[in-house]
């Protein structure tokens, strides 16, 4: 924290960040989930009769 004149900025500039990282780390995280599920349902032929394309 640099001061207490600019404390407030800078902390929430920290929070921003570290959120803002810690939402694309959830959503990549999922999106490779959900990419490895359609891949593994893919391979083995689950999920029903093809879909049209």
């Amino acid at each position: 924290m640099l001061s207490d004149a600019f404390g407030a900025g800078v902390a929430r500039a920290e929070l921003s960040a570290g959120t803002s990282h810690a939402a694309h780390a959830a959503v990549s995280a999922a999106a490779r989930k959900h990419r490895a599920a359609a891949a593994t349902d893919a391979s083995v032929g689950v999920g029903g009769p093809p879909k049209a394309t």
